[in-house]
């Protein structure tokens, strides 16, 4: 028989991803989400699995009436420490699964700890392997974002002398010229350049978007650990995201070769990355929880 899992998140495609595999493993899989988090229009990915509120304070409130309806098995909190605290202020006892997501938890288990030890939560997830740095030995478990399989799957032919990159903030020069040097030598291609700050896509048209292309050129300046251009470069030894993206990852499921800073080609989406193995590991976690509880 199935688990009953309420899953309550801001801003991580992956919640979406995760209850779609849930809901064909026989699971009945409700989300909740305020719209004001969900700039690119995640939802639309399930729409019948999620239900929205117009602002946070409305989320918070339906949270606590969902949870009393529903009567979930499991409450899977995407990174907000906030709502788990009302949600153990109503009800006591309800296993709670807290998933973290990058900046929520990186180098500050240590501040953390006090308020999520007094939450009585079930397990912890990560969604990169750096996250697990200063966490607890137990009941802490990474797993990798995976990619939403039936939404990335190659429906058109794309252009094949021509490849993308997507620039994600203000900082992100010295990765450019590193993209259009690279596409120019290496590739032989075009290089098209999207500027995620002034222009966005839609979640379900980045699809689309992304079969335009043959390759995806993964070069990230890691803009999160300074301020100024002149500061990341100055305070880090190697200022540059090496790891894929998940765009990338999502490029990969198209059939698009992905190139990491490192100049790897990549062109396969690894198993790590598949719905299927993401809840694997996620149906473990839960009937631990509740096993434990």
């Amino acid at each position: 028989m199935g688990l009953k899992i309420l899953h309550i998140w801001m801003s991580a495609d992956v919640a979406v991803t995760m209850s779609k595999e849930l809901k064909k493993r026989g699971h009945d899989v409700r989300i909740l989400i305020s719209e004001n988090a969900d700039p690119f229009g995640w939802r639309e990915a399930a729409p019948e699995l999620v239900h929205t509120t117009k602002t946070d304070l409305g989320l918070f409130l339906k949270v606590i009436r969902k949870i009393f309806f529903f009567r979930p098995d499991i409450v899977h909190i995407h990174g907000m420490l906030n709502i788990v605290k009302w949600v153990r202020y109503v009800y006591k006892k309800i296993p709670i699964v807290m998933h973290f997501h990058g900046t929520d938890i990186r180098e500050v288990w240590d501040v953390r700890m006090p308020d999520l030890l007094k939450l009585n939560i079930g397990a912890y997830v990560v969604a990169s392997e750096d996250l697990l740095r200063g966490a607890p030995k137990d009941n802490v478990y990474f797993i990798a974002n995976p990619v939403d399989e039936d939404l990335f799957t190659r429906t058109v032919e794309g252009n094949n002398n021509k490849a993308l990159f997507i620039s994600i903030n203000e900082i992100q020069g010295l990765a450019e010229e590193r993209a259009r040097k690279y596409a120019k030598d290496k590739l032989n291609m075009e290089l098209e350049v999207l500027d995620r700050t002034t222009s966005s896509i839609p979640y379900i048209g980045l699809k689309d978007y992304l079969q335009q292309f043959a390759a995806y050129l993964d070069f990230k300046i890691d803009g999160m650990f300074g301020g100024s251009k002149e500061e990341v470069y100055e305070d880090r030894e190697n200022p540059y995201v090496t790891c894929l993206s998940l765009t990338a990852y999502q490029a990969l499921a198209l059939g698009i070769i992905a190139v990491d800073y490192n100049d790897e080609v990549h062109t396969e989406l690894p198993v790590e990355r598949t719905p299927a193995h993401a809840v694997d590991i996620l149906e473990k976690i839960y009937y631990d929880v509740l096993k434990n509880k």
